[in-house]
């Protein structure tokens, strides 16, 4: 039986991991590629947490990009001794193909540079993809390949054998909670349901209270802070055309890293933490769950086993912590 431990035990344990694998890996500035400019709040969790992270190390960041964003300055700024950090997440995949094409964009673009990707859950719904992947991996020994869970673990190591492969948690762990105001009084029940293509029909979602209140992270979308956004992106793409500058790529960065970026995180956690009883098919908002110190999450596994895989590698010992599949 593993020993139980409760949400702020467990949210120490995993941090003190991460730091423990990864910080000796760190050992000069970097970059951190495919920042996560869209609206699922879990990725931006995930990028909070590489944030706080970084606060620790003594070495700088020297640009960080989105998979959108334009490479020219990291052409600029990089050095032989830059390590290229990609954003963890649930992206290696052929899912979302957008940002494994990234990587390999920047991969083939700086051959010579040590790279390393953050915990990943990896996955493909078709085997040619995967040994495709394998197959520009296979060329490239100097990159380093975090995964989440011991079902990506072993495929990285019958798939992926030049590459370092590292079990790692989900850098979302990573996150300083100490900076964000908390609810005085939880109460009620909250039901997180994915509407995407990764929601898994099949599951009985039974155990939902009728009262509870259901949403997902895609409401941030309507936020005024998002329309803004996307005005100014508009006008600053014609801008550009025009002028042939690189003043969208600019702004977007900047209004990512200090508008949408923390409006992100305190949504999710002004959300997830005024409930105490969460369900949820997300596997962030669980973990923000846990790192939020709640003792009555329900996680329903997502469509390719994401989830019961996290849960069963990290997550299978935390009090009042329970997964259907």
């Amino acid at each position: 039986m593993p020993h139980i431990m409760n949400s702020n035990e467990k949210t120490l344990s995993l941090k003190q991991q991460i730091h423990k694998i990864l910080r000796p890996l760190i050992d000069s500035d970097y970059m951190l590629m495919d920042l996560p400019y869209h609206s699922n709040l879990g990725d931006t969790l995930i990028w909070q947490g590489e944030l706080d992270f970084f606060k620790t190390l003594p070495y700088k960041n020297l640009y960080s990009i989105s998979y959108q964003g334009n490479l020219t300055k990291a052409k600029k700024l990089i050095r032989s001794e830059t390590i290229l950090l990609f954003h963890g997440g649930g992206n290696f995949n052929d899912l979302w193909p957008v940002h494994g094409l990234f990587r390999h964009k920047v991969i083939a673009m700086f051959p010579n540079q040590r790279c390393i990707i953050f915990p990943q859950t990896i996955y493909f719904e078709d085997e040619r993809n995967l040994h495709d992947e394998a197959e520009f991996f296979s060329h490239y020994p100097n990159v380093t390949i975090c995964a989440r869970d011991t079902i990506s673990m072993g495929i990285l190591r019958k798939w992926f054998p030049n590459n370092p492969s590292l079990l790692v948690p989900d850098m979302a762990f990573a996150m300083d909670m100490s900076k964000y105001k908390r609810a005085k009084s939880p109460k009620g029940s909250i039901f997180v349901r994915r509407e995407d293509k990764e929601y898994r029909g099949s599951i009985d979602y039974s155990e939902v209270p009728k009262d509870a209140y259901i949403t997902d992270w895609g409401f941030i979308k309507d936020c005024k802070e998002y329309a803004y956004s996307k005005t100014i992106a508009e006008w600053g793409a014609r801008f550009d055309s025009r002028l042939g500058t690189d003043w969208n790529h600019q702004w977007t960065d900047w209004y990512w890293n200090h508008v949408l970026r923390p409006l992100n995180v305190k949504t999710a956690i002004n959300l997830i933490d005024k409930y105490a009883h969460i369900y949820t098919t997300r596997m962030h908002a669980a973990i923000l769950s846990v790192l939020l110190g709640k003792n009555d999450i329900t996680l329903f596994d997502n469509s390719y086993g994401k989830s019961s895989s996290f849960y069963q590698t990290w997550l299978n010992n935390v009090e009042g912590l329970k997964l259907i599949i």
